[in-house]
Order: C-alpha cells, then structure tokens, then sequence
C-alpha cells in the first residue's frame, strides 16, 4: 500500500486537504461540511478522522453477499424498502405485458 493517505493515486485526500486543487466534480464543501462549517477545522478535523482509520480493521472484512453497508437496523431497513421496490416493479412489468398483449386495451 502506501505509507500516507496522500500518496494513494487515486485518493481525494489531498483535494479534500487543499493540498491538491480539486477537480470540478469532487464535492469537498459536502464532505468537509460534516466535520465542522469552519473550513480550516473542517480539514484539520478530516485529517484527524482520516488518521484515526489507518491500521483499524477492514470494514469490508464482514461484508457478505449483501449491497448494504451499515448496521443490522440499517440493512434490515434497506432490504424492506428494497422489497416493496421489487414488488412494485413486478406489478407493473405484468400490467404492462397484459396490455401489450392486449393490443392497447386493459385486460378485462
């Protein structure tokens, strides 16, 4: 890997740091804006967050056939809306088909 967050070439950290100029699409005011709304804090603030990461474990270490990252709540939570998302989906995939088959009219 790499000895600092920094000299990862594909990082944003130095954007986010103001090490490095930020490309157009990099939205540092959002990520900043979580640490504080003074911009110096902000960043001194990330760097801290960002240290405090280094040698922990993997969060990626438990994840298992699943497309959620978060708590149990948080998973449980997405999968349910996730459901109703699919269930609403196959409903009108089948009223589709059935007036398509039905050349325009609705299916009596």
């Amino acid at each position: 890997m790499v000895t600092s967050p920094g000299d990862w070439v594909w990082s944003s950290y130095q954007a986010m740091t103001g090490e490095a100029q930020a490309p157009s699409w990099l939205a540092t005011d959002g990520l900043l804006a979580q640490f504080s709304t003074h911009r110096n804090t902000a960043i001194k603030r990330y760097r801290e967050f960002v240290t405090q990461g280094i040698d922990q474990e993997s969060i990626w270490r438990e994840l298992k056939r699943q497309i959620f990252l978060g708590d149990d709540s948080f998973v449980s939570q997405m999968q349910e809306k996730l459901k109703e998302k699919t269930t609403m989906l196959i409903f009108q995939k089948h009223k589709d088909e059935r007036l398509h088959k039905g050349g325009g009219r609705p299916c009596i």
